[in-house]
């Protein structure tokens, strides 16, 4: 799964897909096996972009492993059996905006 790539490559087109897109991403990568990696990504782009996204993440969580990339970079991910899912949402009609807030988490197996 590198839907991170495909979305900076894109972006790197002689025509972007989506003129208003603002990606970044903010590795904190190290260079040690074994030491915490970290992988943000912000975009302002096209809800069926963000749609496409999501499904390549729930694709890898199905078959046990996610990677997040951008060149010269990336994390991967193994998801337990069992994950923990937090949900939130807020709507301002009156102000005109909305949110949608997701968070999937796990522990190790212990064995």
């Amino acid at each position: 799964m590198n839907a991170h790539r495909e979305l900076t490559v894109g972006r790197r087109s002689a025509r972007p897909l989506v003129e208003s897109s603002q990606d970044v991403s903010i590795p904190v990568d190290s260079s040690l096996p074994g030491e915490s990696k970290e992988f943000m990504f912000s975009s302002t782009t096209e809800v069926v972009r963000v749609a496409e996204y999501l499904m390549r993440i729930a694709d890898g969580l199905r078959l046990g492993r996610v990677s997040l990339s951008a060149p010269g970079r990336v994390v991967r991910l193994e998801p337990a059996r069992v994950v923990r899912l937090e949900l939130g949402a807020q709507s301002k009609p009156e102000e005109g905006k909305a949110s949608l807030e997701l968070a999937i988490s796990w522990e190790p197996a212990r064995g």
